[in-house]
C-alpha cells in the first residue's frame, strides 16, 4: 500500500484556510514530497510528516505556490543536523533560487543536495530504486511543467496454491514461482506456470500539475490507481481556465473516465471557492469515483488482489 497525504490544495496564494499546493508520497520504505508550496513544513509538523524522513522532493514547475516554501524547508532540514543526501527533481533554474539564497545566508548545509534537472518534454524516468520508478508527465501550462507518475516495478509471481492439489511436492511451487513449468521425470509439463501463477499488478499514482485540459497524456497515466489532476475552476470558468493555463473540474473528470482509471483527487483549487462542493458535483456527473483533496486526509493507494 502507498499513502498520499494532502498538505496544501490551493491555488495561487492561502485562502479560506487552505495552503499552496504539497503532498507528501509514502512509500514502504520512505517519502517523497510532491511540490512545497509556502506553509509546507508547518504542514508538515501539523500533520506529523517527519521532516528527515524525505528521501526527495519532486517540483513542477517554477510558479511561487508550488516551491515558495522549499528554501524554509531546507533551512529546518539543516537546524536539526540532517545528514543523509536529499534528492531534488525540479525545472533547472531552482538549482539557482536554491544557490543564491544559501549564498545570501552564508549557509552551508548539514547535508549534501542532488539536484536533478527535469525536461518538461515527459515520459522520461528521473528516478529509479528497487521498487519504484518516476516519470514526468509532460503538462501544457504558461511556463515549464512537468507531473509526475510514480509505478510500482513488477511484483513477484504468486502461486494460486488452491488449484494445486494438496498432496504436491513443496518443489512445485517453487518452481511456478520461478515462472518455470512443472515437468515429470519423462519431460512431460505437469503445471504451466501461467495457469498456476499471476503476478499482482503495480501500483500507480499519477500526479498532474497544472495544465490546460490535455487528452495527450491519457495513454501514459492510464488505468492509474489514483489520479491527482489540478482542477482550478468550474466549467463556467472555462474561459478563465483557458487563459490561465488551467483545467476545470468537468475537464480534469473527463480525463479520469477516458483514461479507466480507478480513483481522481481534484485540488489546486481557485481562491474564489470557498465552498469546495460544487467542484466535487461537477466532476462526479463525469466520474463518479471522484474526490476532493482536503488538507490533512491521507489516501490509501491500495492493490487489488485476485
Amino acid at each position: 500500500m502507498l499513502q498520499l497525504t494532502i498538505l496544501g490544495t490551493n491555488a495561487a496564494s492561502p485562502a479560506h484556510k487552505r495552503h499552496p499546493t504539497a503532498q507528501v508520497l509514502s512509500l514502504p520504505y520512505t517519502h517523497f514530497l510532491i511540490d512545497c508550496g509556502e506553509g509546507t513544513q508547518i504542514q508538515m509538523q501539523r500533520y506529523r510528516v517527519k521532516i528527515n524522513k524525505l528521501k526527495a522532493i519532486f517540483i513542477t514547475h517554477l510558479h511561487g505556490d508550488h516551491y515558495l516554501g522549499l528554501i524554509g524547508l531546507l533551512s529546518t532540514m539543516h537546524l536539526i543536523k540532517r545528514v543523509d543526501a536529499l534528492d531534488i527533481y525540479a525545472p533547472p533554474d531552482l538549482a539557482d533560487i536554491i544557490r543564491i539564497n544559501l549564498k545570501c545566508s552564508d549557509t552551508r548545509l548539514s547535508f549534501p543536495i542532488h539536484f536533478h534537472p527535469v525536461s518538461d518534454k515527459g515520459q522520461e524516468i528521473v528516478y529509479e530504486d528497487g521498487g519504484f520508478t518516476v516519470e514526468t508527465i509532460k503538462m501544457n501550462h504558461r511556463i515549464a511543467c512537468v507531473g509526475y507518475l510514480f509505478r510500482e516495478k513488477p511484483k513477484k509471481l504468486k502461486v494460486l496454491i488452491d488449484k494445486l492439489p494438496e498432496e504436491v511436492a513443496w518443489q512445485i511451487p517453487a518452481e511456478l514461482q520461478k515462472g518455470r513449468d512443472y515437468y515429470n521425470e519423462e519431460g512431460e509439463i505437469l503445471y504451466k506456470c501461467e495457469e498456476y501463477t499471476y503476478r499482482p499488478p503495480s501500483l500507480v499514482f499519477a500526479h498532474c500539475s497544472d495544465t490546460l485540459y490535455n487528452e495527450a497524456i491519457i495513454p501514459q497515466i492510464e488505468g492509474a490507481d489514483l489520479l491527482y489532476h489540478e482542477s482550478t475552476f468550474l466549467h463556467e470558468e472555462l474561459e478563465k481556465a483557458n487563459m490561465t493555463h488551467h483545467s476545470t473540474a468537468l475537464q480534469a473528470a473527463t480525463i479520469a473516465h477516458k483514461a479507466k482509471v480507478k480513483k481522481l483527487v481534484i485540488g489546486h483549487y481557485s481562491a474564489r471557492y470557498k465552498d469546495l462542493q460544487p467542484l466535487l458535483e461537477e466532476a462526479r456527473t463525469v466520474f463518479e469515483n471522484t474526490h476532493l483533496a482536503i488538507e490533512g486526509e491521507k489516501i490509501d493507494i491500495e492493490r487489488t488482489e485476485l
